[in-house]
């Protein structure tokens, strides 16, 4: 019995990478094939996404096809399933992270009843299937809570099937066929399938036992007017299945069950457990948590985060944990084997929940201590208490050079491991080498730099920087700064200038995929995660020697350093690459 697994690719080739990644392990080559769909239409993207596959060991795992020209999504699929030989088709979006024996579970799901035509398994995040990630948990403990659970083979009949991860029968595609390509975008074409489908008398279940993280892009805005007529096309085909459907639907209570029983589950076993100032992970030492926990839960290290403060502000991230308030570490029996922390002002927080532990559970977690500053935070920062804080931890890990000889010279009997961030320099420096430093454009070339609020040195050498360029260029230059004290006069010559505040990472994306150029000065070494996403967004890095992102920016050619001493250096580097820059004006 065969399966062939698609997974059409349109942007970014990190989040296209994990999903791959974690598809190609956790299933079997004898009976799987995988088809990697590059539609992204951009030769750069080609090159670029193709070496890494390669240097990751997965493209001899795969086949992968290169569309030249961007076909959209409904036809890159389409090409791809009509004609296959597989009794199985799975599509896979690259927003997902597969976990356990999801396409065993999903299959055995389909051979259950020859009438099953449509597979989807249970996730964080689709319309009235998802199931939460309870706090304190992590997308490991779910899956294996889901695989575990006695459901008696009660596959549920879901309202519509959704394509985040869908397996087919192949023998209903011949029959009854793939997608509409009339319905524009996207929008609509999966519902159609099923409803289709439903009324000659097949049927679309859930898998609950198969759990598939998705994060979501959120890209059916009900305010689209192409959603809307695509909405009202489908319901003039479908209307009573539809609504007889959601009826149905509603009596089942197979995941009203499993929902309830993970949300009042208090005794949680954690592996790793940080301890972090904030939920808020847009830059510095939190993100460098988040990262990490993320990573450790990719490879089934089951990890979380509890924040001593809660950010109000909404973010777009991709978490594989669900976070907690500190607070809520003594209610939920959380039982971590390690406990990490970063900053200074955690340790109280760390030694109290230890003690607890002590006292309630009789054992000792381990201390992992995370110093992630780097050589300039010790310009301005108490270096004693710096110290003090670290030789707490029973273990040590830093990811600057610099910070690692410190802490070995002032603690001589710790070992002072390195380690490489989830974004390492190492992983992604050869890919980063081959992106293009210059490209042409009709384009304006917009200038992107971003700032933390309390340094205030490197936001004024920027924004004096800025003001100098302007009255050299001889064409006009947006310039955008987000965070921090980054300020320049208004009307200034040549400069089309934006202002932003605190803005979601989905939006910080957004902007560098329209930049060209990433200027940080900042000293947390968060920041040089964002200068490393710059980068995938084809941007060059002008960075200070002494900014968090010194100690994990590879040394490729799109990467320049300057002194944050004064603002002359930065200046000639701005022109210089502005006008090396064949960009046009508006």
């Amino acid at each position: 019995m065969k399966t062939t697994i698609i997974i059409p690719v349109f942007y970014g080739p990190e989040q296209a990478l994990r999903a791959i990644s974690a598809a190609e392990s956790t299933t079997n080559r004898a009976s799987t094939e995988i088809i990697v769909i590059d539609d992204t239409g951009n030769k750069s993207f080609n090159d670029f996404f193709k070496k890494m596959l390669s240097s990751l060991g997965l493209i001899e795992k795969i086949t992968l096809k290169i569309n030249q020209e961007n076909q959209g999504y409904l036809k890159a699929c389409k090409n791809e399933i009509i004609g296959l030989s597989s009794e199985y088709a799975v599509i896979l979006h690259q927003d997902t992270l597969v976990t356990g024996d999801w396409l065993t579970n999903m299959i055995k799901t389909a051979e259950s009843d020859s009438k099953i035509a449509l597979v989807n398994p249970s996730t964080n995040y689709a319309p009235i299937l998802n199931i939460d990630i309870p706090k304190g948990s992590s997308i490991n403990q779910i899956s294996k809570f889901l695989n575990d659970y006695d459901y008696k083979d009660k596959f549920i009949d879901i309202v519509t099937a959704t394509d985040f991860c869908l397996l087919l029968k192949n023998q209903y595609i011949k029959e009854y066929g793939f997608f509409d390509e009339s319905y524009e975008k996207g929008y609509g074409a999966v519902a159609d399938l099923h409803f289709r489908y439903i009324t000659q008398g097949l049927r679309a279940v859930i898998s609950p036992s198969s759990f598939v993280y998705h994060k979501g892009s959120g890209i059916e805005d009900e305010q689209d007017e192409i959603y809307k007529q695509n909405r009202v096309k489908l319901m003039d085909r479908y209307k009573d299945v539809h609504d007889g459907s959601i009826e149905e639907f509603t009596n089942k209570t197979v995941l009203n069950d499993i929902r309830e029983q993970l949300s009042n589950t208090k005794d949680r076993d954690i592996d790793v457990l940080f301890i972090s100032p904030s939920n808020n992970i847009t830059g510095g030492g939190v993100k460098i948590m988040h990262n990490m926990c993320n990573s450790l839960n990719e490879v089934g290290i089951n990890s979380t985060i509890a924040s001593t403060w809660v950010d109000t502000f909404k973010y777009r991230q991709d978490r594989l944990y669900k976070e907690i308030e500190y607070k809520e570490l003594y209610n939920l029996n959380i039982k971590p084997k390690v406990i990490a922390y970063s900053l200074d002002h955690n340790a109280y927080e760390v030694i109290k929940y230890v003690r607890h532990i002590e006292k309630q559970y009789k054992y000792t977690p381990k201390i992992l201590y995370i110093a992630q500053d780097v050589e300039g935070w010790f310009e301005y920062h108490d270096t004693e208490s710096f110290i003090t804080y670290a030789a707490l931890g029973d273990q040590i890990l830093t990811v600057s050079p610099f910070v690692q000889g410190f802490l070995q010279d002032k603690l001589p009997n710790k070992k002072i491991d390195m380690i490489l961030n989830s974004i390492s320099s190492n992983f992604y420096g050869d890919y980063l080498q081959i992106i293009n430093k210059t490209q042409s454009s009709d384009e304006l070339f917009t200038i992107t730099a971003m700032m933390r609020d309390d340094t205030k040195r490197g936001a004024k050498i920027i924004s004096e920087a800025i003001t100098n360029v302007s009255k050299k260029l001889n064409r006009k230059v947006k310039f955008i700064g987000f965070g921090g004290d980054i300020s320049i006069p208004s009307g200034l010559p040549n400069i089309i200038y934006e202002k932003y505040e605190r803005i979601p990472e989905d939006r910080v994306k957004e902007l560098l995929a329209k930049s060209n150029l990433f200027i940080e000065a900042s000293f947390f070494q968060g920041f040089g995660l964002v200068a490393i996403e710059a980068l995938f967004s084809n941007n060059i890095v002008l960075s200070s020697k002494n900014a968090g992102a010194a100690g994990v920016l590879p040394k490729v050619d799109n990467i320049d350093f300057f002194t944050i001493a004064d603002s002359n250096e930065l200046e000639e580097k701005i022109l210089e690459i502005v006008n090396q820059n064949n960009r046009k004006d508006d």
